[in-house]
């Protein structure tokens, strides 16, 4: 099997609104464009992205295997055709050009401690998505071990699934600043303003920056 890249939620989500499938192999799942596991694997799926979807009704259970999962009602119904409007000043030239958003908004004054938090959050999100994808940690409250996809559910849960689900945009699908306008619907400042509030998140996450409310 070739070497496949990990699959963000958005990604996910357009496989399977295409009539893509997603099988469990070994600890994480594997994310295919139909019911053909040999010949149609697209994608690695960290399991803590799996937890959200069925949290939010955004799969389903096929009848013939209970583990493998396609659209659900949520999903469905976010995809059914609707009118799409561009946001504002798409039409200028260039546009579509232009490196990540998030190299750019990583380059002022804590330009180093974003850029750590960056490369961590691609880190643990690679170990999360492949199989077998490094030793876990301990715990350091209880010594258990943790998985990545675990580490990343906990983090969701301190920062929100927004949150989360923009980072992955940033970090994993590296999303330049046109495409999020799109992605997101919003204008360029906006995306630029989200961007940067989700990496000051993660920094803060990982207290790679003082929390929001203290001196810095």
């Amino acid at each position: 099997m070739p070497r496949l890249r990990p699959m963000t939620d958005h990604r996910l989500g357009r496989i399977l609104g295409r009539g893509g499938m997603v099988a469990p192999v070994r600890q994480v799942y594997l994310a295919y464009r139909g019911p053909d596991t040999r010949h149609q694997a697209v994608g690695w799926v960290s399991p803590h992205l799996i937890a959200r979807r069925l949290a939010e009704g955004g799969l389903s259970r096929t009848e013939l295997y209970p583990d493998r999962f396609v659209a659900g009602p949520a999903l469905r119904l976010a995809g059914r055709p609707r009118a799409v409007q561009l946001p504002p000043g798409w039409e200028g030239a260039g546009r579509a050009s232009g490196g990540p958003l998030a190299s750019g908004l990583m380059s002022g004054r804590d330009g180093v401690r974003l850029r750590a938090a960056a490369g961590r959050f691609r880190d643990e999100f690679q170990r999360a998505s492949y199989p077998a994808a490094g030793p876990v940690r301990a715990l350091a409250q209880t010594g258990r071990p943790q998985a990545p996809s675990d580490r990343l559910a906990g983090l969701e849960a301190g920062i929100g699934t927004p949150v989360m689900r923009r980072l992955e945009d940033l970090l994993v699908d590296q999303g330049t600043l046109a495409a999020l306008c799109v992605r997101w619907s919003v204008e360029e400042a906006a995306a630029q303003a989200l961007g940067q509030a989700a990496l000051d998140a993660v920094a803060r996450a990982y207290d790679l920056l003082p929390a929001a409310d203290s001196p810095a």
